[in-house]
């Protein structure tokens, strides 16, 4: 994690409190404001996230649905509530206790939610679709990174669209797509037709890290453009949906707007 400014996703499931345990740390002032609606131009530009300063947790144009996933690890696709809730946005501004971390803004936004919008959720499995990433008859189209490359690992943009990546391991691979789906997930109906709309898991059973252009998103092949799927299927792998077990979050109450600052 890097200091002093740091986003990051939150992807596992919070533990409950142990007997003995101190009671979670809460923000010590909180300030919703309602935040800018989403689009595709104000998330390329950083306007929408999660940054963590020391003492200080800021939060641009999340909608509720984003707010529950981070504050109990868990996709948005996982959260079962009412659809409203991935529609309206807010802005927080919080102050953290001190001597608290990075690693206990979830359990700070659980109370924060629970305090301001009454949520109440329970957990719970339920199957889900999945994507398995696999290796295409006839064998990967990969080039494997040279050893001692010093590249940061990721995919950028270079000429038009096009993607670079470079020193990607298939996990990270898959992760991509993996946020690939939560984007699809937070657009609205038709807003994403080029996307991909499960979570993907590698069970290509490739171990290395390879350097690859994928392009994919809008418009067309020639300008970096086209569907998740295609860009895939260039690379010599292959994405097939399946269902597999998942643990859940379901909202029992959550109020639209949250009670005053």
């Amino acid at each position: 994690m890097k200091h002093p400014r740091a986003r990051y996703v939150l992807l596992a499931w919070m533990c409950g409190p142990l007997l003995g345990q101190a009671p979670p740390p809460v923000f010590e002032v909180a300030s919703i404001r309602t935040g800018a609606p989403f689009s595709m131009d104000l998330l390329r530009s950083g306007g929408i996230g999660i940054t963590v300063d020391p003492g200080r947790v800021t939060i641009r144009s999340w909608s509720l649905a984003d707010f529950i996933g981070a504050a109990y690890r868990v996709r948005t696709d996982q959260i079962e509530g009412p659809d409203w809730m991935g529609a309206a946005r807010f802005d927080v501004q919080a102050k953290m206790p001190e001597g608290t971390t990075a690693a206990q803004v979830p359990e700070m936004l659980q109370a924060l939610l629970a305090g301001r919008f009454q949520l109440r959720v329970r957990r719970d499995q339920k199957e889900m679709p999945v994507y398995v990433l696999s290796v295409k008859k006839g064998g990967p189209r990969l080039q494997e990174s040279p050893p001692g490359d010093a590249t940061p690992s990721g995919c950028v943009i270079i000429a038009g669209a096009h993607r670079s990546c470079q020193k990607m391991t298939m996990a990270a691979l898959a992760d991509l797509l993996t946020q690939l789906s939560r984007m699809y997930a937070a657009m609205p109906p038709g807003g994403m037709p080029w996307g991909i709309e499960a979570p993907t898991v590698d069970m290509t059973g490739l171990t290395g890290a390879y350097d690859f252009r994928m392009d994919y998103g809008p418009g067309t092949e020639e300008t970096g453009g086209g569907s998740v799927m295609d860009a895939v299927d260039r690379l010599g792998l292959k994405l097939d949906k399946q269902k597999r077990s998942y643990d859940r979050i379901v909202v029992e109450s959550l109020a639209k707007v949250p009670t005053d600052n």
